[in-house]
């Protein structure tokens, strides 16, 4: 009985192999061939879930909420492309400005949980200057929209690892802020 063994181990063998080709067993699954490389789409799912953007839209609606109603799509669509251009200058040259610091992506990452977690103690229990929002019919720039709400630390710091992960994946980061 010693052929069938040896039979069923070659094709054991061969379905082994197979699966370690590029177009065999793991890529037909469906199994990424690069399982630690992050999609675009990927990326866009997770900045969108980071700017929690049902979130935000009670504090746009209290901060914009005293200003007329024809010029809030236009404070809006403004403070949005203020809070682009901060996420592509970090993109771009987060990096650059972590060296110059001498900070490390997972110092960064501590540095943006704590950030966030004293914004959140501030929101729990604002002091006498409340949440910094305006109570005439004063027209918000930069902040509390653009920055810290859209650009805040922790979109600021996941744009930042993104460009750290990987280096090379510039464009595609971008493509993802843009999505």
């Amino acid at each position: 009985f010693g052929p069938p063994q040896d039979e069923a181990r070659e094709s054991k063998d061969e379905a082994n192999a197979e699966s370690r080709t590029p177009t065999g067993g793991l890529a037909r699954a469906g199994v990424s061939r690069h399982p630690g490389r992050m999609s675009v789409l990927s990326a866009a799912v997770i900045l969108t879930l980071v700017l929690d953007p049902l979130g935000n839209a009670p504090v746009f609606r209290a901060v914009i909420g005293n200003v007329p109603s024809e010029r809030r799509i236009r404070i809006i669509v403004r403070e949005m492309l203020i809070a682009l251009l901060i996420l592509a200058l970090f993109l771009f040259f987060g990096p650059t400005l972590l060296t110059a610091m001498h900070l490390t992506p997972p110092a960064l990452s501590i540095s943006g949980g704590v950030v966030l977690f004293l914004v959140a103690i501030r929101m729990i229990f604002p002091g006498a200057g409340g949440l910094g929002l305006t109570t005439d019919n004063e027209e918000p720039f930069i902040v509390p929209l653009a920055m810290p709400m859209i650009a805040g630390p922790a979109t600021i710091t996941l744009v930042v690892l993104f460009t750290t992960r990987e280096p090379g994946r510039l464009l595609e980061w971008l493509a993802a802020l843009l999505i």
